[in-house]
C-alpha cells in the first residue's frame, strides 16, 4: 500500500484524495506543531503534541493529550478540531510510515537542488543528473561492509533493544506462537501479548516500527531464532542495494546511428515593440503558514 506524507496544504489534502483515494494520508508532524505553537505559546504543549503522535497505545495517546488540559483548555479541542488524528496520529494511522514523520526529506531534496533550480533548464537538468550520479555512486558504498540481512540503523536499533530490555522481562506461553510479557520497571508492572507467527505485540511498536519490539525480541531470543529475520523486507539490505542498483545514463548514450533530419528554418517574424509601456506592480506575498523553516521538532 502506497502511503503519502506531506504538510497539510489544501490543495495537496484535496489533490491526495482525489488521485490516490485509496491511500493513508499522513500530515508532516512538523508543520502542524509549527501551526499548534503559533496558536499556543507554551512549549510543553509541543512536546505533548510530538508525544501523542508517536503514541503506540490508545492510553499513552489519551494521557498524553489530556496533559494538555491544564496547560490550556483550547488547546486540545483546536487541535481535534484542525487535524483528525486519523492522519497524524500513530495510533489511528491506518498505513506504515516506518518512523517518518515529517516531509524534511522532500524540503532537503528542495534545498539540495537550490542552486541547480537557478539555471537554464537544461543546465538544471543536467545538474540535477550529476548531483543524482553522485549520490547513487555513494549510497552504494555505504552498507558494503554491513554484516547481516538487515541496515546498521536497524540491526543497531534492535542489538540496542536487546542488551537493554529484552533479557529483563518475564513471559509465559500461551501456545506456540503466542505469549505474555511481564514488565516492570521498579514503579509500575505492565503486561503484554506477543504473537510470533503474525510478528504483532500489544504495545504496537512491532507493528509501527516493523521490527521487533523488545518484548518480541525477549521470545525471539527464548526460542533462539534470528531477531533480523523478523523484520520488515523494506528494511533488508537487499532492498536498500536495489534502491540503487539501476544507473544514470547520459542522455545521448544510445544515439541513432543515423543522422537525425536537420529542422526546417522558422519562418522570418517581425516583432514589434509594445504600443505603450506598462508597469507591472509586484507585492511580497504573505509567508505560507505551513513552510516555516524555524520550525523545532520535539522528539519524544
Amino acid at each position: 500500500m502506497l502511503t503519502i506524507l506531506s504538510d497539510r496544504q489544501k490543495g495537496l489534502i484535496e489533490g491526495v484524495d482525489h488521485v490516490f483515494p485509496t491511500s493513508p494520508h499522513g500530515y508532516c508532524m512538523r508543520h502542524l506543531a509549527v501551526n499548534f505553537h503559533k496558536k499556543f505559546k507554551h512549549p510543553e504543549l509541543t512536546k505533548l503534541l510530538w508525544k501523542a503522535a508517536k503514541a503506540t497505545t490508545l492510553e499513552s495517546y489519551n494521557d498524553y493529550l489530556s496533559k494538555m488540559d491544564p496547560i490550556h483548555i483550547d488547546a486540545r479541542p483546536w487541535l481535534l478540531g484542525n487535524a483528525n488524528p486519523l492522519h497524524w496520529a500513530n495510533i489511528y494511522f491506518p498505513g506504515k510510515r516506518y518512523g517518518h514523520y515529517t516531509s524534511n526529506i522532500a524540503e532537503s531534496f528542495n534545498a539540495w537542488i537550490l542552486e541547480a533550480r537557478e539555471q537554464p533548464i537544461l543546465a538544471m537538468f543536467e545538474t540535477i543528473r550529476h548531483q543524482l550520479m553522485n549520490w547513487y555512486d555513494e549510497r552504494r558504498q555505504l552498507e558494503i561492509t554491513t554484516p547481516g540481512i538487515l541496515i546498521k540503523d536497524v540491526s543497531n536499533k534492535i542489538q540496542g533493544m536487546i542488551n537493554n530490555y529484552a533479557r529483563r522481562y518475564t513471559f509465559h506461553a500461551i501456545d506456540q506462537d503466542n505469549y505474555e510479557i511481564t514488565s516492570f520497571n521498579g514503579e509500575v508492572l505492565r503486561e503484554y501479548r506477543v504473537n510470533i507467527a503474525l510478528r504483532t505485540c500489544s504495545c504496537n511498536r512491532w507493528q509501527t516500527d516493523g521490527f521487533p519490539c523488545a518484548h518480541g525480541l525477549a521470545i525471539i531470543l527464548k526460542l533462539k531464532h534470528n531477531p533480523q529475520m523478523f523484520a520488515e523486507t523494506f528494511y533488508h539490505l537487499n532492498a536498500f542495494r536495489m534502491t540503487y542498483i539501476n544507473t544514470i545514463n547520459h542522455p545521448h548514450s544510445t544515439e541513432p546511428t543515423i543522422p537525425l533530419p536537420a529542422p526546417a528554418p522558422a519562418p522570418a517574424r517581425t516583432i514589434l515593440p509594445p504600443l505603450t509601456n506598462l508597469t507591472a506592480e509586484i507585492s511580497d506575498s504573505d509567508e505560507d503558514p505551513e513552510h516555516n523553516d524555524n520550525a523545532e521538532d520535539d522528539e519524544c
